[in-house]
């Protein structure tokens, strides 16, 4: 994050005159750039998840399950591959209370994770105060403790910098575009949830041998 914003640090040092204020005013611009589209969306991706979870809860409690998208789903599956649709949701429902207990178990689990997280966020937002304000004079050092030619040292942050680039543009944006593509699809088709499984898009592409192709090509 430091490596990467960096030029904006650099701007707003030349605005303001005071690199603490410019160190704290890009940290901020970061945190706002990354978190609140990344709440909106997981908001998002998370009230299409319990609308799909009632769309699921309906179809088992639909005596035919062939009322909903995906009790047609089911019925198809059924045909083809030659099992008794009503023995499933059958054995869902029986299996929902242990489900529902099993899941109320990890609450705990998941609420410390997340507690986890955003102190880890904290740290992270700390360091790159830092980083920002006291980067150029860090990195003046580096070459000093290399075991190479100052040439060859400098050339070597340089280069450790365009990967970095390479790997924040690269990745990252492109996991971007595919998430908002693939979410754009499948709202366009009529795909319930197409929030939820963009984001799950992005999360996926960036996966060695699966890639977006993960979510679009059962979509």
């Amino acid at each position: 994050l430091a490596i990467t914003f960096h030029p904006l640090h650099v701007y707003l040092s030349r605005k303001t005159g005071r690199r603490s204020l410019s160190a704290a005013l890009t940290s901020g611009l970061v945190v706002i750039a990354v978190v609140i589209p990344l709440l909106f969306v997981a908001g998002l991706a998370i009230n299409q998840l319990l609308v799909l979870g009632q769309s699921l809860q309906q179809t088992f409690a639909d005596g035919t399950a062939t009322t909903t998208p995906w009790g047609r789903a089911y019925a198809w599956l059924a045909d083809r591959l030659g099992f008794n649709v009503q023995q499933l949701v059958s054995l869902v429902q029986q299996h929902a209370n242990t489900l529902a207990a099993t899941v109320a178990q990890y609450t705990v689990n998941v609420a410390a994770s997340v507690t986890s997280a955003v102190l880890s966020f904290v740290f992270i937002i700390f360091a790159m105060f830092l980083l920002f304000r006291d980067g150029d004079r860090i990195v003046a050092k580096v070459p000093d403790l290399l075991p190479f030619e100052r040439a060859r040292s400098e050339a070597l942050l340089l280069r450790i910098r365009d990967v970095i680039h390479g790997g924040v543009y690269g990745v990252v944006a492109i996991a971007l575009i595919q998430g908002t593509l693939c979410g754009g699809m499948f709202w366009a088709v009529g795909i319930p949830s197409a929030a939820l499984w963009g984001l799950v898009t992005v999360l996926s592409s960036v996966v060695p041998l699966v890639g977006a192709g993960g979510v679009w090509v059962p979509g």
